[in-house]
């Protein structure tokens, strides 16, 4: 029974759903007193799903058989839970606000369709009027379907031109804010990935924007700015989206993630461009996300910004806070990323307090097959074996970690020259290279690992 359907599906509800599952099946499914059996005997045990008890051999021997329930029956009952289970999840999503906008379009083609026409018209004003107060990506397609459903309505006034106008105005604003919305993901793609994703008719969906603009107000307004900050960059762009992060009223959490993870990585070029200002921002803004619990906005915590937050902690001096950020939130990272996650930022801070036995022992527990925790373990191990003049274990680490970036394929080929760049500059360091001529092997070098680490070394 433990691979079947209804059980799998069973396994991702929540104790509240499960409870109010069961109220609904007792509640509109009650006689039907076999399914009740399988079902509790199911419910009992459910909080093991691997136990031998939810084998279909055992239960039906120990439990189901004495009962008069045979392996057809039990199938047929395991059939009805899982539609059963399907039909209250329906329900549990038609509850929602997206869900009661359907049942309201449902209301009117039942109206429409009985050609109860005063009481149809009654209905569909009031529908644009509530959803022309809401603020959500979908409103102008809702409006849309209620316009045409006006427009085409059999009343012998279907081709009024100023309810064609309307449908038309809302499609062009629907049309133009989802093509804005993807035109921001894949632009941000080319600028972390360094893909070539063209958007066609860009340039016109701008200006459409730009001339229909409500500021702070849409989510067309929203995606506008940002491709404006993707393209140009413009501190006074990244204000004006910083308003949005704190005061715009997004639809899901997850949107002001997407919107929070824009705006640090552009803090984040900021400071590998010289704007050292930028990382007490970057801090604020990641600190702020914490406290609105917008990092967790997919229930699990992303794990690249979790490692720049430890980081940027460190960065700052600020130790004590990192320790804390590592211990409160590594639960809530993805199971597969949790343990690497955990000890490279352990790593991390050891490092930065000058604890590098210490960091060594964390970093060993790193499992390196993800590629950019690779990266920086490697990075960070070469770092503390020369900080505590192992010279011969950072050769060996370099000559290894080299081997690596050159047999491995990433989306983002500068990870890869950052790295080579690193390797090059700590040769020439292990090697005690004069520091002038370091210095000028450094200033010719674009993207480097490490490069703060390599400048305030050659300060010192």
């Amino acid at each position: 029974m433990t691979k079947g359907k209804f059980i799998q599906l069973l396994q991702t509800l929540t104790k509240k759903e499960v409870k109010a599952f069961t109220a609904y099946l007792n509640g509109n499914y009650g006689a039907q007193t076999q399914l009740l059996i399988v079902y509790g005997y199911i419910l009992k045990y459910a909080k093991d799903y691997h136990t031998e008890k939810l084998k279909k051999e055992v239960a039906l021997k120990r439990y189901f058989l004495p009962k008069g329930i045979t392996q057809v029956v039990l199938n047929n009952r395991l059939s009805n839970l899982n539609q059963y289970l399907l039909e209250f999840l329906l329900w549990e999503k038609m509850k929602r606000e997206r869900e009661r906008i359907e049942i309201k379009k449902m209301k009117l083609e039942i109206l429409k369709e009985r050609q109860l026409t005063n009481r149809f018209y009654r209905e569909l004003n009031k529908g644009i009027k509530e959803f022309e107060q809401k603020n959500s990506r979908w409103q102008d397609l809702n409006l849309l379907y209620l316009h045409e459903l006006n427009a085409y309505n059999s009343d012998g006034n279907q081709y009024k031109n100023n309810r064609l106008d309307a449908t038309m105005r809302h499609l062009d604003h629907f049309y133009a804010t989802f093509k804005l919305k993807y035109a921001t993901e894949l632009l941000s793609r080319n600028n972390v990935l360094s893909e070539t994703n063209k958007v066609w008719l860009l340039d016109e969906i701008k200006a459409y924007a730009k001339a229909n603009s409500s500021i702070g107000k849409s989510y067309l307004d929203l995606y506008y700015h940002i491709i404006q900050l993707l393209e140009k960059e413009k501190s006074e762009t990244f204000l004006k989206l910083e308003k949005y992060l704190y005061h715009f009223q997004f639809e899901q959490q997850s949107e002001r993630l997407m919107l929070l993870t824009i705006l640090t990585s552009f803090l984040a070029r900021s400071y590998r461009n010289g704007q050292l200002d930028a990382i007490r921002k970057l801090f604020e803004l990641y600190d702020f996300g914490l406290k609105e619990k917008i990092m967790i906005a997919n229930k699990k915590f992303p794990p690249i910004p979790f490692k720049n937050i430890v980081s940027i902690a460190c960065i700052l001096g600020k130790f004590d806070w990192a320790k804390t950020f590592v211990e409160n939130w590594s639960d809530t990272l993805p199971t597969s990323f949790r343990t690497d996650n955990y000890y490279y930022a352990k790593g991390t801070i050891d490092f930065a307090e000058k604890n590098y036995l210490q960091c060594l022992a964390n970093l060993q527990k790193v499992s390196l097959q993800n590629f950019y925790y690779s990266i920086g373990t490697r990075a960070l191990t070469i770092r503390a074996h020369y900080e505590l003049e192992h010279f011969s274990n950072a050769i060996y680490a370099c000559d290894a970690y080299e081997k690596y970036l050159r047999t491995h394929k990433v989306a983002n080929e500068s990870f890869v020259v950052a790295g080579l760049n690193f390797i090059k500059l700590m040769r020439l360091f292990i090697k005690n290279t004069p520091s002038a001529k370091i210095t000028q092997v450094l200033d010719k070098l674009v993207i480097v690992q490490s490069k703060k680490w390599f400048i305030n070394k050659l300060a010192t």
